[in-house]
């Protein structure tokens, strides 16, 4: 598969303007370990703000600990992570769910990006309920989220899917100068 970005920095991705309506959410499997890899180093280079971690943390690992967060997700009891493929057979975005969750959830919504050029395209939606749909398949009644404070347009996006804010804030473990707010979907309050 190709990985769908506007070049940015030095990282040498294909570059794609525009993007077809056509999309497919993609369970990320064992032998995908190597686009994985890129996807999520190019989120963490992108929006280094908005992860937990950093790229250098991600970029140290070896390739064994990658097949192994792949294999981990083909497996699918205890985390996944899926990707959104465009008609291209690009990857245009990631996101990932781990069970059990944090500070009364049952799930987590993790690591969630889409490339600059197809936002606001509905991807980030399609990748948020692809998680949601494996955390419910598991029987999680709550799935809470960690969202920076000045990401407005995820907010929004979370906001559309369920979540709602719970008053929660915390420092963004990467960079304690920025504040990420706790977001929490729950069964018993969902409309959707």
């Amino acid at each position: 598969m190709r990985i769908a970005f506007c070049h940015w920095n030095n990282l040498h991705l294909v570059a794609v303007s525009g993007h077809p309506a056509g999309m497919r959410i993609h369970t990320v499997q064992r032998s995908d370990w190597r686009d994985y890899r890129q996807i999520r180093l190019a989120a963490l280079m992108d929006a280094p703000s908005a992860y937990a971690s950093t790229w250098q943390q991600e970029a140290s690992l070896s390739e064994l600990q990658w097949m192994d967060w792949a294999e981990r997700s083909q497996v699918g009891e205890s985390s996944t992570v899926v990707a959104a493929v465009d008609d291209l057979d690009c990857w245009v975005g990631v996101a990932g769910g781990f069970r059990p969750g944090n500070r009364g959830a049952d799930a987590e919504l993790i690591a969630m990006w889409v490339a600059p050029g197809c936002r606001r395209n509905g991807f980030g939606l399609e990748l948020v309920r692809a998680v949601m749909a494996w955390a419910k398949d598991h029987g999680a009644a709550t799935i809470g989220l960690w969202v920076t404070e000045s990401n407005r347009a995820a907010i929004g996006m979370y906001g559309k899917a369920g979540f709602h804010r719970t008053g929660e804030a915390d420092k963004l473990p990467s960079d304690p100068n920025q504040n990420e707010i706790r977001m929490l979907w729950a069964a018993d309050r969902a409309c959707t």
